[in-house]
């Protein structure tokens, strides 16, 4: 009996058949592919950037719960008002509490 030939991925299955339909719609020469493949890698670097910075704000709430024993939901608010007050992005407000232990000074 003769082995099944290997399929590809459905993610490559899937671009193909897009790249296809896009090309039978009259759709632009490979320059429009080259824009739209370095707009897909900027938004999976976003999306990748976004999950760390999820992470990361996680583990100060967590420190800060641990530290003030206050809850989940007063946790994040804190980092919240933090990053209000100081004009901090939210992630770099965790950034500070994860390696001091506490929230930048923010008359709380």
């Amino acid at each position: 009996m003769l082995a099944e030939e290997p399929r590809p991925p459905a993610v490559i299955v899937d671009v193909a058949a897009d790249v296809a339909s896009r090309r039978a719609a009259g759709s632009p020469p490979a320059v429009d592919f080259q824009a739209e493949a370095t707009a897909e890698r900027n938004r999976a670097n976003n999306l990748a950037v976004a999950l760390q910075s999820n992470r990361r704000i996680g583990m100060a709430m967590g420190i800060l719960m641990g530290r003030l024993g206050v809850t989940e939901e007063d946790a994040f608010e804190r980092l919240r008002i933090a990053s209000q007050n100081q004009h901090i992005k939210l992630r770099d407000v965790a950034e500070v509490v994860i390696y001091t232990g506490d929230l930048p000074a923010t008359g709380m």
